[in-house]
């Protein structure tokens, strides 16, 4: 990739980031959210000068066959609720933010991004979606809805369901997960296990900064935590690593 192509792929992404967060501030109803994510005015206006301070890199060219990412969350109370451990409150926002970035450098039309909630089944579960605006849009819906409803710690039913989509797929296939990694499953080593031989790329966002032992040395999974002392935008380069691991001329920032 030359540096003009960087230049202006950065440009493009830059440019459609900036549209849909002008979006988001339109949408806001007066002072009031409409109970569909649409915040108010405040609270976008807050969530904007946040995302304001996040740079992601550029997000590259698409690569020689379509990626299928899988965004597994983790919406339980040990998360969402009072004093839960996602430290910056910002998980959807940054995850949005990536996706719109790295849809306006996707020209082949072929990736597609799926959000799968630890509840399954869960009314914010959303199979793989193109990276258009109705895609994004049905994502944004789907984290809204699943922050709402989720109450479940056990990772198993979203990485079952990830693993046979995966193996359906003839698609690159990667998982972020965003989890505390409080896990109720019933066999969590075992679980761990498996998801570290997911059929693809894997990276895990540690919420809270405590990373399970079985995983900080496997090289099979990459690591990112998140910590009351993170920056903005650390999930967001999480998620960024994930979106963009089969992209070519990717620069990470």
């Amino acid at each position: 990739m030359t540096t003009n192509d960087t230049t202006m792929s950065l440009q493009r992404a830059a440019v459609l980031d900036q549209v849909l967060l002008q979006q988001e501030l339109m949408r806001a109803n007066g002072n009031r959210g409409d109970g569909l994510g649409n915040r108010s005015a405040t609270a976008a206006y807050e969530v904007n000068d946040y995302l304001s301070q996040i740079t992601l890199g550029d997000p590259g060219t698409c690569g020689d066959k379509a990626t299928t990412t899988f965004v597994v969350t983790d919406n339980s109370g040990s998360v969402c609720g009072p004093g839960g451990n996602d430290p910056t409150s910002q998980r959807h926002d940054e995850a949005l933010l990536t996706i719109r970035h790295v849809a306006a450098a996707c020209t082949c039309g072929r990736d597609r991004v799926a959000l799968l909630p630890f509840d399954q089944p869960s009314l914010g579960l959303v199979l793989p979606q193109c990276l258009d605006g109705n895609g994004i849009r049905r994502l944004k819906r789907g984290m809204v809805i699943a922050e709402r409803t989720g109450v479940s710690s056990s990772l198993l039913p979203a990485l079952t369901f990830a693993e046979r989509l995966a193996k359906l797929t003839p698609n690159h296939a990667a998982i972020v997960v965003l989890s505390d990694f409080e896990l109720t499953d019933p066999y969590p080593n075992q679980e761990l296990e498996r998801l570290a031989n997911f059929p693809g790329y894997v990276h895990v966002v540690v919420l809270g900064g405590f990373t399970p032992g079985q995983l900080e040395d496997d090289e099979r999974v990459a690591i990112s935590e998140i910590t009351p002392e993170s920056q903005p935008g650390e999930v967001a380069h999480a998620i960024f690593d994930g979106l963009t691991h089969y992209r070519q001329g990717v620069v990470a920032r």
